[in-house]
């Protein structure tokens, strides 16, 4: 038995598809530029300064030894801007560093 799909249901699907390749392309360039700054200063919302680096999919700060993943920059990508790392606090690892790096005005170009 096939199943009918309404004009509104289509639409709805490929949005999404639509959506969610917009992302992975988004994701896929701020990591490029992530790694383009692997090695300079960042500084948290605390003015602490810290450096990276980077290896495989996964952002090493210097000031922890957190590994936060690419994964990770994903999930807070989607909801940039954010007044702070409070707003991420649970949901991913280093929420200052990423917070920082996705902020700095080299990986954000000021567009949030």
């Amino acid at each position: 038995m096939l199943s009918y799909l309404t004009m509104a249901s289509l639409t709805k699907i490929l949005t999404k598809n639509i959506l969610f390749h917009i992302m992975v392309s988004t994701l896929n360039e701020i990591w490029e530029k992530i790694k383009t700054f692997e090695g300079e200063k960042f500084r948290t919302i605390q003015n602490l300064e810290f450096t990276y680096e980077i290896t495989g999919d996964v952002i090493i700060p210097s000031r922890t030894e957190y590994n936060i993943g690419k994964s990770d920059v994903g999930k807070v990508l989607e909801r940039v801007p954010l007044k702070g790392p409070g707003e991420i606090t649970n949901d991913v690892r280093g929420p200052s560093y990423l917070w920082a790096i996705l902020h700095d005005s080299r990986i954000s170009n000021d567009e949030w």
